[in-house]
């Protein structure tokens, strides 16, 4: 994910992706790749501790990380590109891309 127009086609891919997998592909997890068991748009975006490096681009972006600005404004897309690209988030096996 390079763009802002790729991270908003991750935006409903990723929403619920536990609930998803729960209900649809009940044998895979709802785990984070950190533990917790489910794993949260937010919870990625704003908490969790595999992401902590690179945190500070969406940071910049939004100091209090709200969905709706990073993912409803040019900027924050942009960031959540840079951090989609750096990190993996959202991606199946939570590696960098």
């Amino acid at each position: 994910i390079t763009t802002p127009m790729e991270a908003e086609g991750t935006r409903g891919t990723c929403t619920k992706r536990s609930e998803y997998y729960a209900r649809f592909i009940p044998d895979e997890t709802t785990r984070c790749f950190c533990g917790i068991r489910f794993q949260t748009r937010e919870h990625v975006i704003k908490e969790c501790p595999k992401y902590g490096e690179h945190r500070h681009i969406l940071e910049d972006a939004d100091a209090q990380m709200e969905l709706g600005v990073l993912l409803g404004s040019k900027k924050g897309l942009e960031a959540m590109a840079k951090f989609l690209a750096k990190t993996g988030a959202f991606h199946q096996d939570g590696e960098e891309l």
